[in-house]
């Protein structure tokens, strides 16, 4: 998913992992895992961004930041936001107020505006 500008929004793949349910039969599960990993391997591959240093520097200033405000932020939020942020890269969901004070921009593609 790109952002205004062809600029690469943050989106990372867990929700295809969690396709991959433990619920489902261990065959089924096992391909689904297998066209999950190449499909992130393939289609991915220069869309990911990884959780580098920079973005770990990042974590610590936003989760800081945050908890001094009375707001602690989710885990998996934090980190979202952190490689947003080292990277420069809008985050694309419609939970804007859970990036609310990470200094990142946000879009919410089901908004109009």
């Amino acid at each position: 998913m790109e952002a205004e500008g062809g600029s690469p929004a943050v989106l990372g793949p867990p929700f295809l992992e969690r396709c991959a349910d433990p619920m489902l039969a261990a065959r089924l599960r096992n391909r689904l895992q297998l066209a999950i990993d190449a499909m992130i391997d393939q289609d991915f591959q220069s869309r990911v961004l990884s959780f580098d240093s920079l973005a770990a520097k990042a974590y610590a200033e936003i989760a800081a930041r945050r908890r001094a405000s009375g707001r602690p932020i989710a885990e998996a939020d934090c980190q979202i936001a952190a490689i947003a942020r080292a990277t420069d890269a809008p985050i694309a969901t419609r939970n804007v107020k859970d990036f609310d004070g990470c200094g990142v921009r946000v879009i919410n593609p089901w908004n109009a505006d």
